[in-house]
């Protein structure tokens, strides 16, 4: 499967969009659709998987090594940020 993400900047909130396109189209629970934000190194995206779960990934940018770290976790009201892929 082909997948590509095309990102954006939102001067007025601040934020990135990450809108997802792949050839299966919005069936995602997410709907292809995610929001982004840049603390220095730390790139964060967010994105809705149901009603009260998110998708959480983080790419930090580690300049000294010229690589980055890259993880990801579900967030949801009951429970903390857990990380599933490093």
């Amino acid at each position: 499967m082909e997948y590509y993400q095309y990102i954006g900047y939102n001067h007025y909130k601040q934020r990135y969009t990450i809108h997802g396109m792949s050839i299966e189209g919005d069936e995602d629970l997410f709907e292809g659709f995610c929001y982004g934000y840049r603390n220095g190194n730390d790139f964060k995206t967010i994105a809705k998987f149901s009603a009260d779960t998110s998708v959480v990934q983080h790419l930090i940018w580690q300049p000294e090594v010229k690589h980055g770290l890259f993880n990801q976790g579900l967030k949801s009201r009951e429970k903390k940020e857990k990380c599933f892929l490093i």
